[in-house]
């Protein structure tokens, strides 16, 4: 099993675009992410794994020239996601792995400019 956790803070400070970024968070930058990931042998060729990935809101500005402001700036929300893996060894040396990404097909925003 693997676990992770990361908290960011992290604020504008000479904004090149525009004075009025100081101050606010930096863009598409989670305060919050977390992601657990777990593999369990069934066999001894097969395993299947599991993955929980978690990207905490962020903000964006709406556009150059825009009111970069906090009560301007667009707020993307948190998501959850869903990942899961099956491997197979058919040798030591050769595995084939299907990767499951965003099992339950929720639509979230990965990144937003």
């Amino acid at each position: 099993m693997f676990a992770g956790y990361a908290y960011q803070y992290s604020e504008a400070k000479d904004a090149i675009n525009s004075a009025s970024e100081d101050g606010l968070e930096l863009k598409n930058t989670p305060k919050h992410s977390f992601n657990l990931w777990t593999t369990y042998q069934l066999t001894d060729a097969l395993s299947v794994s599991y993955g929980l990935r978690y990207i905490g809101e962020v903000y964006i500005n709406p556009g150059q020239g825009q009111n970069t402001t906090r009560t301007g700036r667009i707020k993307v929300p948190d998501a959850w996601v869903h990942d899961a893996a099956i491997d197979y060894a058919f040798t030591k040396q050769a595995h084939v792995r299907l990767n499951i990404t965003n099992i339950f097909n929720e639509h979230y925003w990965q990144k937003l400019n």
